[in-house]
């Protein structure tokens, strides 16, 4: 069994990536059906997976309609790989194209007693699945153009006499 892992970023954020371990057979469309787990993403709106060459120019869309390159319940990562796309865009609001970036890394060795496929590591929170950007925390500490602990000062706060 071939294990393929790849890496998950989204453009517009400094902090959130994600590690994913897949089965090669694993169809896009048994992916989405984990991905919205993970996410905690409403399971009724419609998702689209790009698939792009290494330099990140499309190469193939996949829905749930046949685009021409086929439907995301028929295409597997296998055959992302063997068509030359070892990048994946996840499109889960598409009127905003707002995704989630998955960048084939390498093959694994498949571990029996782990369930796949696997949220291997990862940092940042989840992002919000109608919110019209990823916000990170950085995003705020630069806004501030602070640091996080000298945003409220003692001396602001009131005195409590007992």
């Amino acid at each position: 069994m071939v294990i393929y892992r790849y890496r998950a970023t989204i453009p517009q954020s400094k902090v959130f990536y994600r590690i994913y371990e897949v089965k090669s057979n694993m169809t896009l469309f048994a992916f989405n059906s984990f991905m919205l787990a993970d996410l905690e993403f409403a399971p009724d709106q419609i998702v689209m997976f790009e698939g792009c060459d290494a330099e990140g120019y499309l190469c193939s869309e996949y829905g749930m309609f046949d685009t021409g390159a086929g439907t995301m319940d028929r295409v597997t990562f296998e055959d992302t790989l063997n068509k030359g796309e070892p990048v994946i865009n996840y499109i889960y609001d598409i009127a905003e194209d707002r995704y989630i970036r998955f960048e084939f890394i390498d093959e694994v060795k498949f571990v029996p007693m782990r369930s796949y496929p696997h949220n291997a590591e990862g940092k940042g929170h989840n992002p919000e699945q109608f919110s019209s950007h990823y916000e990170d925390i950085v995003e705020y500490r630069e806004d501030l153009g602070e640091k996080p602990e000298e945003v409220l000062d003692t001396d602001d706060l009131p005195v409590c006499d007992e």
